[in-house]
């Protein structure tokens, strides 16, 4: 939604954003680099997969995902988180 905002809202900046939700700009920027993950990997978090939620994905793997140099990087990281929180909530 942030990025819709912004995109239609020209005097609208991630500093405005955050004083309206009382977060740092910081975190409104942590936030929307989430939707430079690929397509399955938004998916995957706005819908995980069982057995895991939202809550089971660490914010720092999250931002080394980001990261990453380039998406097929992403998605094999992304891969390799997910197959260890499955096998972490199996045990």
């Amino acid at each position: 939604m942030w990025h819709l905002e912004l995109e239609n809202g020209p005097t609208l900046n991630r500093a405005k954003i955050a004083a309206r939700e009382g977060i740092s700009r910081a975190r409104v920027t942590q936030i929307m680099d989430l939707l430079r993950l690929p397509a399955e990997i938004q998916n995957d978090l706005l819908c995980p997969p069982a057995p895991l939620s939202i809550h089971s994905f660490p914010e720092r793997r999250l931002r080394l995902i980001v990261l990453a140099e380039d998406e097929a990087a992403q998605t094999s990281l992304w891969r390799k988180l997910l197959q260890e929180l499955e096998n972490s909530v199996r045990k």
